[in-house]
């Protein structure tokens, strides 16, 4: 009984270390919409807004890629990212990369919130969407984000993160930043395999 849950146990933490793709939608113009599960990053035991990254792309029919971060952000209040609202990375090297929220204000924010009665609270999740170079992807995914700051309606929200959190972020963004390429290269075709 005991190896048996000892190998249950060892399966449930492969699987929340393991990366996927969610969502691998071809069209009918052959592009593709492809995105990757999110991981958290927090800066400690006790953060109370923590941020939940993934990436984003959309692959046109002749294969060029358009990067975006996906960033959600948990809280007990409601939080809106503006759009246009900026978010800014430091890297180990100190580069700064900043990109800009593009979805409407209004589909960013979660009004009704996800109630858990264990903890007696409600958590919001807030939504933005940020258009980011392939190139600075790789910086994020080599280097790692040592710092990062999101504009909301309310307040700019920011997360340092120790050199362990640092490198973890480094690694998570790698797999994804992989995942989505590697899909890239896949024929897109609606028919494929019907």
């Amino acid at each position: 009984m005991r190896i048996l849950s000892t190998f249950f146990l060892l399966l449930f933490f492969l699987k929340a270390y393991s990366q996927s793709i969610v969502v691998n939608k071809v069209n009918q113009d052959g592009s593709r919409i492809v995105s990757t599960d999110e991981y958290v990053i927090k800066t400690g035991f006790t953060d109370r807004t923590p941020f939940l990254y993934s990436i984003k792309a959309y692959i046109s029919p002749d294969k060029e890629i358009t990067y975006y971060l996906g960033l959600r952000i948990n809280s007990m209040y409601n939080i809106t990212i503006p759009q246009n609202g900026i978010i800014l990375f430091k890297t180990k090297s100190g580069k700064v990369i900043e990109s800009k929220q593009q979805l409407d204000d209004y589909k960013t924010e979660d009004v009704i919130g996800t109630y858990f009665p264990i903890i007696g609270m409600t958590i919001h999740s807030s939504h933005g969407v940020y258009p980011i170079s392939y190139e600075d992807l790789l910086d994020l995914a080599t280097e790692g984000a040592v710092k990062v700051r999101v504009e909301t309606n309310t307040e700019n929200l920011d997360a340092n993160y120790s050199e362990k959190k640092t490198n973890t972020f480094s690694e998570e963004l790698s797999s994804r930043l992989s995942l989505v390429n590697k899909i890239s290269t896949q024929k897109n075709d609606i028919r494929e395999g019907f």
